[in-house]
């Protein structure tokens, strides 16, 4: 009888100081099922391509080489690299995901993995990350994590950032905007999206459960002795 309070005791312990997994609110992050749970801004540049294709395994302001080793999402670029068949030249492009819910107060974990390419001087073309409402207008009256400046190129491996939120409905939303008059083209893909509540640290033991498990040891290696 002693045992089996024991191994109940232990067992409790050790549910008590596992820490939680942490769950993605994204659905389809990783593009697998093309831009499934995801709304474009663009039909035609925005687009889901494979590691094959030929805007990932160009080089220089051409492509990204070789950054993604699988499905990921292209914002401002139509088809093939980034300057030989690709466009538009000017425009906003955005990319949201669908709505995930937040019951209560808590501290959001963002991870995605992104790069920026096009020609060295285009600094008036940049790409935003943000949080936004479900319902928001405009977008960027919301939470805004980031901005890069495309200027040649960026790349990330990945981005992690945190940022605090009330309970309610959001998205995650990815903007690239080309400026008016820049002939050249510029193009970011983005890959692995994961929003995550946490991250969870463990849950520290309660001392009344420390104490009792290790008198139950005691007690127990006494009787074994006496035996």
């Amino acid at each position: 009888m002693l045992q089996r309070i024991m191994a109940m005791v232990v067992g409790t312990v050790c549910v008590l100081g596992a820490p939680a997994a942490l769950a993605n609110l994204i659905q389809n992050g990783d593009f697998s099922d093309g831009l499934q749970h995801w709304h474009a801004s663009s039909a035609s540049a925005i687009n889901v391509r494979d590691a094959g294709d030929a805007i990932n395994t160009g080089t220089g302001p051409y492509g990204f080489d070789g950054f993604f080793s699988g499905d990921f999402v292209v914002l401002g670029d139509r088809r093939g690299d980034v300057l030989a068949h690709g466009g538009p030249d000017e425009g906003s492009f955005e990319l949201r995901s669908s709505v995930f819910t937040l019951e209560r107060a808590a501290r959001l974990q963002v991870n995605f993995r992104a790069v920026l390419d096009g020609r060295a001087g285009d600094r008036n073309d940049y790409f935003q990350v943000a949080i936004v409402g479900a319902d928001h207008c405009p977008p960027f009256l919301s939470t805004l994590l980031k901005e890069f400046l495309i200027d040649g190129g960026w790349s990330g491996d990945p981005y992690v950032g945190g940022v605090d939120l009330a309970a309610g409905d959001y998205r995650i939303l990815f903007r690239l905007y080309e400026a008016h008059g820049h002939r050249s083209n510029s193009a970011v893909g983005i890959g692995e999206v994961s929003v995550a509540i946490g991250p969870v640290s463990e849950v520290p033991l309660p001392a009344p459960a420390i104490l009792l498990a290790s008198a139950l040891a005691s007690l127990l290696t006494r009787r074994r002795r006496a035996a």
